[in-house]
């Protein structure tokens, strides 16, 4: 197997009716970036190795790419390296630059109008060089020290996602529905009927949804 890009990983899944998984590499930390392809090459399955941008900041794109790419090349399973919440179009550039395969977009703090016109701005620089675009409505909550949730704010709607998908040409769409970063206290209410009433034009992505403590 090798390299792909993460649109052609999940619109299969989306096919065959299974998900692909996408787990942070800390930025291209050796140990658990080879730990992850040895995993899903167990599971004979394909990956999405991911980096946040905040970790992109420390180590370098140039470096986590290169990490990245030596095992995904080498890798018995598709794996794609994806840019997760990349805050500006400059992020997308300098991920695209290094040799990432796909990246994510996050306006989701934004009024939707300026989300979608940053969306279509990264779309502009990837598409051109077939790299996946992610964009994301509904901002993901940041849970509590304790675990515990506040209110929740800013869930996606089926009029947002559908917009996003049909203006801004991107690949996959994370959608806000009650997710959240973090270790979960309490049982989440996870807002299944906004996802099941989003048009299915787009791959969507559970993105971050955390772990019950």
């Amino acid at each position: 197997m090798s390299l792909v890009d993460a649109a052609s990983l999940v619109r299969r899944a989306k096919r065959e009716g299974y998900a692909v998984v996408q787990v942070n590499t800390n930025g291209g930390t050796y140990d658990l970036t080879r730990a992850i392809v040895e995993s899903a090459e167990e599971e004979r399955s394909p990956i999405i190795l991911g980096c946040y941008e905040a970790n992109l900041a420390y180590r370098g794109y140039e470096y986590a790419a290169m990490q990245m790419r030596f095992f995904a090349e080498r890798a018995k399973v598709p794996v794609a390296i994806h840019l997760d919440h990349g805050h500006s179009v400059d992020a997308c550039q300098k991920a695209i630059d290094a040799g990432f395969t796909s990246v994510m977009i996050d306006g989701s703090h934004l009024p939707l109008e300026e989300n979608i016109k940053l969306a279509k701005q990264a779309v502009a620089i990837a598409k051109p060089k077939g790299i996946t675009v992610e964009g994301e409505v509904g901002e993901l909550q940041k849970l509590n020290p304790d675990g515990s949730m506040s209110e929740v704010k800013n869930l996606s709607s089926p009029e947002e996602t559908s917009r996003m998908s049909r203006e801004t040409g991107i690949d996959m769409l994370a959608v806000g529905i009650g997710n959240a970063h973090g270790f979960y206290k309490d049982a989440p209410n996870i807002r299944f009927d906004l996802l099941e009433n989003s048009p299915p034009r787009r791959a969507f992505r559970s993105c971050c949804t955390g772990r019950r403590a």
